[in-house]
């Protein structure tokens, strides 16, 4: 028990590790283009407070609508796993490759999915109602929860996570959302376990979160 109980502080570590990693360099190459890299730092003060990494609280409080149109909270999954990622539903290649690997993933883990929820979490929210993300994550899982709100609501579960999202003005009348391309993979009781990045296949994906699972 004791050597499991230290894997998983090592596991939870180096989540946190690897989260802040990708959160740094996506906002960097994003502020280094765009607005240098003053707001990327102040960004990252965010996620790396100065009294420790095990003080960061993830996906800790959240409310959302989901593609049912039900009001629900971090607590409406309590007891189950979790696979967390924020995209949009006219998102033309990250989001859909990557619920594509999550789909995958639960298809490798067979009857062990069964403990897994995965969440999509709309960056998106003036656009994609429930309706919208009922439609889109019906195409890739059955599982796959689309969650939405108001713009309020949103951020607040962006923060939750300290992910990132923000709306650009492509110039042309229209716009894009930039926003992070992680998977959280959350415990039962709202922890975080591992982050899954675009290098993670979802073979890598499956082994990691059935080496997460209860064994027997």
């Amino acid at each position: 028990m004791e050597n499991k109980n230290k894997d998983n502080q090592l596991k939870h570590f180096t989540a946190i590790i690897m989260l802040v990693a990708v959160f740094v360099l996506g906002v960097y190459a994003w502020d280094a283009r765009y607005e240098g890299m003053t707001n990327a730092a102040a960004q990252v003060t965010k996620i790396a407070p100065a009294a420790g990494m095990d003080e960061i609280k993830i996906g800790e409080h959240w409310s959302l609508v989901d593609h049912h149109g039900a009001l629900v909270t971090q607590d409406d999954f309590s007891g189950q796993y979790r696979l967390v990622f924020f995209g949009f539903a006219s998102c033309p290649d990250i989001c859909p490759t990557t619920l594509q690997k999550i789909t995958k993933a639960l298809e490798i883990l067979g009857t062990d999915s069964a403990q897994v929820r995965p969440l999509f979490i709309t960056t998106d929210p003036g656009t994609d109602t429930p309706a919208v993300l009922s439609r889109y994550v019906s195409q890739f899982s059955s599982e796959i929860i689309g969650l939405t709100g108001t713009q309020a609501q949103i951020d607040d579960a962006v923060e939750s996570f300290r992910a990132y999202a923000e709306k650009i003005d492509d110039g042309a009348g229209g716009y894009f959302m930039n926003h992070s391309s992680v998977v959280y993979f959350m415990s039962p009781d709202n922890k975080l376990i591992s982050v899954f990045d675009y290098s993670d296949s979802p073979v890598d994906m499956s082994k990691e979160i059935r080496s997460a699972l209860p064994q027997g």
